[in-house]
């Protein structure tokens, strides 16, 4: 009929279950006619170490992913060997921020819906590791996302230890603490890798220790400013096993052929 005139009135309604959607429309025209629509939305991306397909109810061909492994490195060498165990239920991080999913109980969580062509920090949560004592050989990972592919990153996880003992002065018999004294952990090349002062006792601890060897000593500074004779350097060995070294002490004396500078601050709080 020329000049008729219709009116149709839609409706929709979509629901997301997790691994997939579902939308439901209906529509009706003045002309009496009716239609109902079902859809189903399904995204799917597969896990590349595992070979398993994971399937969501959003869309993700334009965005990036990654796998992340982690696992406790005995041997301190990078690579996941035969007998390495993987660690379960790690948190990660995606700059900065908490990622929803954790590591399974192969040590692996895929981190999907990534930005995509622009840098992208992943780290482990270290929070969320089951042993104080354990620390990833990565601090973290940048890397750009490409859509549609799934890159690999591996997180090793190592054991470390820790290094305690106490710095004294000894005069004729008797030694005594000295606080704020600087100790420093140095590597095979002499480079300091860390620097840390005792206690007013004199004692101390370096943390986080990984394994491997290093050399142990008193800051050359402060034995020159307070012209104090230190033994030498210590060589400590830390072995895979975490075990910690305890005892490592310090007896340093006074230089006879030097002036007399000023004590450190906590042994001449004790001389007043």
């Amino acid at each position: 009929m020329v000049g008729s005139k219709e009116t149709l009135l839609t409706t929709g309604l979509n629901k997301s279950l997790g691994s997939y959607g579902l939308g439901l429309s209906a529509s009706y025209s003045s002309r009496g006619e009716f239609a109902v629509g079902l859809q189903l939305f399904i995204a799917t991306s597969r896990e590349p170490r595992q070979g398993q397909w994971r399937f969501d109810a959003r869309p993700k061909a334009d965005s990036g992913a990654t796998s992340v492994r982690v696992f406790l490195d005995d041997n301190a060498n990078g690579v996941m060997d035969a007998g390495e165990e993987p660690i379960e239920n790690v948190a990660l991080t995606v700059n900065g921020s908490r990622a929803l999913v954790r590591t399974d109980a192969a040590g692996i969580a895929l981190l999907d819906r990534l930005p995509i062509r622009q840098h992208v920090d992943i780290a482990v949560d270290t929070q969320t590791l089951e042993d104080p004592y354990w620390v990833p050989q990565r601090k973290g990972v940048r890397m750009v996302p490409c859509p549609g592919h799934v890159a690999e990153l591996d997180f090793p996880v190592v054991l470390t230890s820790e290094i305690d003992g106490t710095v004294y002065q000894v005069e004729k018999t008797a030694k005594r603490g000295l606080g704020d004294m600087a100790i420093e952990l140095l590597d095979l090349d002499r480079k300091v890798l860390s620097t840390i002062k005792s206690s007013s006792d004199g004692y101390y601890i370096v943390p986080a220790v990984v394994q491997g060897r290093y050399y142990l000593r008193i800051s050359p500074e402060q034995l020159k400013q307070f012209d104090l004779i230190d033994p030498g350097e210590r060589d400590i060995s830390i072995l895979p096993d975490g075990k910690f070294i305890n005892g490592v002490d310090f007896l340093l004396s006074r230089n006879p052929a030097g002036s007399v500078p000023d004590l450190p601050r906590e042994e001449a709080r004790d001389k007043k």
